[in-house]
């Protein structure tokens, strides 16, 4: 599955919107965001070929949204602020860029600390993630 994932998506990552932190030379925590395709799958209506490809890879050249794709930070560095510096470093990689949007990915609501993460930036909540448990 490893390397499913790896040869499917790697080659359409820029490396510039993947940052890892590191302590001692271990990584402790990471972000993975590519640029969205949706627009340019719209445009493409779902399909490559005849010009498809071409708004594809416009979308993967001159992003105008960045996807969070994947996120992580080892339990004992949660309270050490290690997403806020993660969060930094890609807000200076988006600039540079010229990219002023980022889709996070599906956070439960009541997840209070990643949430809070976001709090200081212009934000929208179009979007809910809930579990329901039911007893039988």
């Amino acid at each position: 599955m490893i390397e499913l994932y790896t040869k499917k998506y790697f080659s359409m990552l820029n490396p510039k919107f993947i940052k890892v932190v590191t302590k001692d030379g271990e990584p402790i925590g990471f972000f993975v965001g590519l640029p969205s395709l949706s627009e340019a799958m719209q445009k493409a209506n779902g399909s490559l070929f005849p010009f498809g490809f071409y708004h594809i890879m416009q979308a993967l050249k001159k992003p105008k949204v960045i996807d969070m794709l994947l996120t992580g930070v080892l339990q004992e560095y949660h309270a050490a602020g290690i997403a806020v510096i993660l969060i930094s470093e890609l807000q200076e990689e988006m600039m540079k860029a010229g990219v002023n949007t980022l889709e996070t990915t599906g956070m439960f609501e009541s997840n209070g600390s990643a949430i809070s993460n976001w709090k200081n930036y212009e934000h929208i909540q179009h979007k809910r993630r809930r579990c329901f448990v039911k007893s039988l």
